[in-house]
């Protein structure tokens, strides 16, 4: 078991008690649409000439447009892994809507885009890459570096963007590798005392007291051994002249096994964060994946709450469900998750090579991907 610092929770308990604290409770959720997004031309090709595929694994809502970061990096120099879509109204036709692509460098250095989030005054998006590991690529040591790098930048205003804790390797790239041995060494175990080898970072979120949150979904040795996680990691932030900087005072916010909240047919692990002020809790996603090389591959997806007051006792998140009293499940691989007004969210799949879903969601081609807009509302007011 790793070990809980609680110190630094100092800052996000006295949030709790300025404001009534506020213990987790039932929440239903419906699906309001359902659809896809363009997320590329349909003869675009990735860095190694594959098709290049949508798979958005995050997204986060400025107030005025919708910004997602794929998994995949585009061969061509017109287009970007993130890009923009204008945002103004839930009524808006995504799939006709045109996309912004933020072709400025940095925006390619991270390979494999996983998270993203807003500060919590509105001003500056963070968004990051898997980390994962450090072993080399077959190609480059410099690809796994590329992971390894958070970029931020003031909204509106892409060409200001930055490399976060920017470090440059004797190969010279430039990432946030010192974040990277910083969550190394928190993370050691007896089984890898030295820091733990392999790190899938998939959330982001910003927190009360200024906390940048890290959500962990698969820790262990690579890609191909590891365990799935429900786990936080926090680290104070603060910005100067548009940028972010950070403290040195990471520490272990939460952790929960996935395996006691759900039986489901493969391990639950953690693929979005988001913070929703408006009911002081976290959002999270969860994924199952079993990878059957494209022949009988099985996805799902479960949405939870977690309310700071629960997070602070390390109490278990609260499955989302339909009115019905059933788990609000999609056939999917959801991975990004944003609150676009208060109690709607909007969710992005990455699917990969998984075209064709057993709910009603079109047929998606490879250059695109699906998207929900779920409206969330407290069960005791719906059974009233």
């Amino acid at each position: 078991m790793l070990k809980k610092i609680s110190q630094f929770l100092c800052p996000i308990l006295t949030y709790i008690l300025l404001v009534q604290p506020i213990q987790g409770k039932d929440t239903n959720g419906i699906v309001l649409e359902a659809g896809l997004i363009n997320c590329y031309p349909k003869d675009a090709l990735d860095e190694v000439g594959h098709p290049l595929l949508g798979s958005p694994s995050t997204v986060v809502f400025d107030g005025q447009r919708l910004i997602f970061g794929n998994d995949k990096n585009p061969e061509d120099t017109f287009l970007s892994p993130v890009f923009t879509i204008d945002f103004p109204h839930l009524q808006i036709n995504l799939q006709k809507s045109p996309l912004h692509y933020l072709t400025y460098p940095l925006f390619k250095n991270p390979l494999k885009y996983e998270s993203a989030t807003l500060t919590l005054n509105g001003k500056i998006v963070i968004m990051s890459g898997c980390f994962g590991t450090l072993q080399p690529s077959v190609s480059s040591q410099a690809n796994c570096y590329h992971n390894h790098t958070l970029i931020s930048f003031p909204v509106g205003h892409p060409e200001k963007v930055s490399v976060v804790a920017p470090f440059t390797t004797p190969e010279g790239t430039l990432c946030s590798l010192p974040v990277r041995k910083t969550m190394e060494k928190l993370l050691c175990t007896p089984a890898y005392p030295t820091g733990m080898p392999f790190i899938n970072v998939e959330g982001l979120a910003c927190i009360p007291g200024n906390r940048l949150v890290f959500g962990v979904r698969q820790i262990g040795e690579n890609w191909s051994k590891n365990t799935n996680t429900i786990l936080l990691m926090a680290v104070t932030y603060q910005i100067i002249n548009e940028k972010v900087i950070l403290f040195n005072d990471f520490e272990i916010l939460y952790q929960i096994n996935p395996h006691a909240l759900l039986k489901t047919p493969a391990p639950l692990g953690l693929v979005a964060l988001e913070y929703d002020k408006y009911n002081n809790q976290l959002l999270l996603l969860t994924t199952y994946e079993i990878d059957d090389h494209g022949t009988n591959d099985k996805i799902g997806t479960f949405l939870w709450t977690l309310s700071l007051d629960d997070l602070l006792a390390q109490k278990p998140p609260i499955l989302v469900k339909t009115p019905e009293g059933k788990p609000l499940f999609f056939p999917h691989k959801l991975e990004g998750l944003t609150l676009v007004e208060k109690d709607t969210l909007f969710l992005v799949a990455d699917d990969d090579h998984i075209f064709l879903h057993p709910d009603n969601t079109p047929y998606r081609h490879k250059n695109q991907a699906v998207y929900f807009i779920v409206k969330l509302s407290d069960s005791s007011t719906n059974s009233s």
